[in-house]
């Protein structure tokens, strides 16, 4: 979008002010256009930018898009994540719904890989060590105290020991977890 020149662009044309790019200062006689940024404050100075400028901006813009569409999630963990084996008990679920799998440290911890497959709530409950998740896809509210944390694709929170806590989870939300302790059992073998 051009904006049209204002006033004050018209008094730094007949003064000593000449309009220069604000990302690389080329002038105005030496860019092939100037675009001036819009404002209803005559007293303002505009930010310019040039055409060439533009097209560097339009480019980043292009292969960051580009770079964002290689990455995209998957839609499940990987097959070789879900062995039966590994399989979480129900039982030993605080939100229904949800498919788990469980893997042990051998200093007694556990990483759990939670996929949500409906809108749920898990029930309140505490764990004897701490806990941290990471939501890889959707998201996690947290409700510690009351306080609603929304965690979403990306981000991590800590659950130190002993903090009651629940949550909201939406459809779809795939998670990850570390636990400084025992705290799932497996299916048992059928």
């Amino acid at each position: 979008m051009f904006w049209k020149r204002r006033r004050s662009d018209e008094r730094r044309r007949h003064s000593d002010e000449t309009p220069h790019c604000s990302f690389c200062a080329k002038g105005e006689d030496k860019a092939r256009a100037l675009i001036s940024s819009p404002s209803n404050n005559e007293k303002e100075t505009p930010v310019y930018i040039c055409a060439e400028c533009v097209e560097v901006c339009k480019s980043i813009l292009e292969d960051r898009k580009k770079g964002s569409d290689e990455c995209k999630a998957l839609e499940s963990f990987p097959e070789f994540m879900k062995s039966p084996a590994n399989r979480i008990a129900s039982g030993d679920q605080a939100t229904p719904w949800v498919e788990g799998y469980v893997f042990d440290g051998a200093d007694g911890s556990q990483m759990a890989f939670w996929a949500c497959h409906e809108t749920t709530e898990s029930v309140s409950h505490v764990h004897d060590f701490d806990e941290y998740m990471l939501v890889v896809e959707g998201c996690y509210t947290l409700i510690i105290d009351g306080q609603r944390i929304p965690v979403k694709a990306g981000e991590e929170y800590v659950i130190p020991r002993g903090v009651a806590h629940s949550g909201e989870v939406v459809a779809g939300t795939r998670t990850i977890h570390a636990f400084g302790g025992h705290r799932a059992d497996r299916v048992p073998p059928s």
